[in-house]
């Protein structure tokens, strides 16, 4: 057909073209918005941080994976005048968990709105996260006041009554936090470990050292702290390898 009567032709008529060209040119298309759409992501994706101006730090940047672990050591120290989340440091609502009852949520005033916490995990001790600082009732208001704060909340507000037991900070607690190093990584060190007493390790769980089915300690580093001192950790631990 010539070019001449092409022209001639309605708009819809288009020129043959093979199928394999046609989806060659499909997945061109398609390639590129899939680029356009990741840098556009890329773009958008940003550090998640806060800042804090408790105690010593004077508006220092504080990301969300060390956030907890820091303002709880504020929270510790008293460097707060009222109770704060030990999440993001700032006074407000405190959180509320889910609808399965295993995270924690926060609300729009947090500066980590839209994260959520483990509701378990904040109320172990391990080698990975050596602190137990979470949200609990006041059993003399049922305000909701993190656990680093709440004998701060009954001195204040309920100066008669007592601090619920659960609720007090024991001297191991204080001592592991106290010793471990200050950086951005959360757990224990070997070099922190070896600075704790008796009382400090154990509140750490046998399974960050001990491998239960090989009855072993542990092909990492922290198996290794404890084989160096095997017979002692065992007792302290509670490990029975009969």
């Amino acid at each position: 057909m010539s070019e001449v009567i092409a022209k001639d032709l309605p708009v819809l008529w288009t020129k043959r073209q093979s199928l394999r060209r046609q989806n060659q040119d499909v997945v061109e298309a398609n390639s590129d918005k899939s680029k356009q759409s990741v840098k556009r992501e890329k773009g958008k994706k940003k550090c998640i941080q806060c800042s804090c101006s408790l105690g010593k730090c004077d508006d220092k940047k504080v990301l969300i994976g060390a956030a907890l672990m820091h303002f709880s050591i504020h929270q510790m120290k008293g460097d707060n005048d009222n109770p704060i989340c030990a999440y993001c440091g700032k006074e407000h609502d405190a959180p509320t968990t889910n609808n399965t009852k295993k995270k924690w949520e926060f609300p729009s005033e947090c500066s980590f709105a839209g994260n959520t916490l483990n509701v378990k995990k904040l109320q172990t001790i391990e080698v990975s996260f050596p602190l137990a600082n979470f949200p609990m009732k006041c059993p003399h208001c049922e305000k909701s006041v993190w656990r680093f704060d709440m004998q701060k909340h009954v001195e204040k507000e309920h100066p008669e009554e007592e601090c619920p037991a659960e609720a007090m900070i024991s001297q191991a607690e204080k001592g592991i936090l106290q010793k471990k190093q200050t950086r951005v990584a959360n757990a224990l060190s070997v070099k922190d470990l070896e600075k704790l007493n008796e009382n400090e390790l154990k509140l750490l769980p046998a399974k960050d050292f001990w491998d239960s089915k090989k009855k072993q300690w542990k092909n990492n580093c922290y198996g290794t702290f404890a084989k160096r001192n095997s017979v002692q950790m065992k007792k302290i631990l509670l490990i029975n390898d009969a």
